[in-house]
């Protein structure tokens, strides 16, 4: 489904009943809404209308600066008529927080899954592997991302076989909880179709949400109006836990949940009618 705009075009899918609960759900980093058929079964048990869009430069929105992007998507919830709850998971996390804290007059909460937090503060951006670190320093220095090197190491690799490159990377990396997921073929599908969609426009979704990642998007010491739960693993290995605390720190009234037996993409997955109730 398409939601157009200035000449531009916002991409999502929508799960659950035509009236529920609205929810908006920003995607992990890369990836594209595909992601968000985790939930689909629980949306519709849930009475949850779920939106999720593709982020400029992913699967078939337009590629655009981010600015552009909220314009869009504020415009898209005011057509909604009731307030919404705003869900960011992983790399979503930054997007669904600034628009939450520029628009609180539309949010009827927040929930943080894995959250990366603001990547300007030293003591995240020092937590992180050293691959999104390389590509991170490179971008402050010069102010640009190395297309050529993004072009062989991702694009390429996942139009030719983007299962044996989702493989690659949980043997490489993730916990045992986590390999567990990208092996159970129910979620290996949308995992593997949300990595191609991703890829559809080149490494330009990469590029935007880092440039994103270090811009400075967040308000300290921000009390909302709304509900705002932090959900995270405490072993994540991903986006290490101390996100979840710089968070729950400067986001004045917020409730943490840590998860001790979960990982990174275990705890959506397995705790999503916790997370969607």
């Amino acid at each position: 489904m398409f939601y157009h705009f200035n000449k531009k075009r916002l991409h999502y899918h929508c799960f659950g009943p035509d009236k529920g609960t609205p929810v908006i759900l920003f995607h992990g980093f890369p990836g594209s809404c595909t992601q968000a058929k985790f939930i689909k079964d629980h949306a519709l048990k849930s009475n949850h209308t779920v939106y999720a869009f593709d982020r400029p430069g992913y699967g078939y929105t337009t590629n655009m600066d981010s600015a552009e992007f909220f314009t869009g998507l504020k415009e898209f919830c005011q057509t909604l008529k009731n307030k919404v709850e705003f869900v960011g998971v992983s790399g979503g996390a930054p997007y669904a927080v600034s628009f939450a804290q520029d628009n609180p007059d539309l949010v009827k909460s927040l929930r943080i899954i894995c959250g990366l937090a603001p990547m300007r503060e030293p003591v995240i951006a020092e937590s992180f592997p050293l691959p999104l670190t390389m590509l991170a320093k490179i971008y402050l220095r010069t102010k640009k991302l190395p297309w050529d090197r993004l072009v062989k190491v991702w694009q390429k690799p996942v139009k030719r076989n983007p299962q044996k490159c989702l493989e690659g990377f949980a043997e490489k990396i993730l916990l045992e909880q986590d390999k567990k997921i990208i092996k159970d073929p129910s979620t290996a599908e949308f995992l593997i179709e949300s990595i191609k969609e991703a890829n559809r426009q080149g490494p330009y979704g990469i590029i935007n949400d880092i440039e994103f990642f270090y811009s400075n998007w967040f308000i300290k010491q921000f009390k909302a109006s709304f509900p705002i739960e932090i959900y995270h693993s405490s072993q994540d290995n991903i986006v290490p836990v101390i996100n979840a605390h710089f968070y729950a720190n400067h986001l004045i009234g917020s409730k943490l949940h840590l998860e001790d037996h979960e990982a990174h993409y275990s705890l959506p997955i397995n705790l999503r009618e916790k997370l969607f109730n």
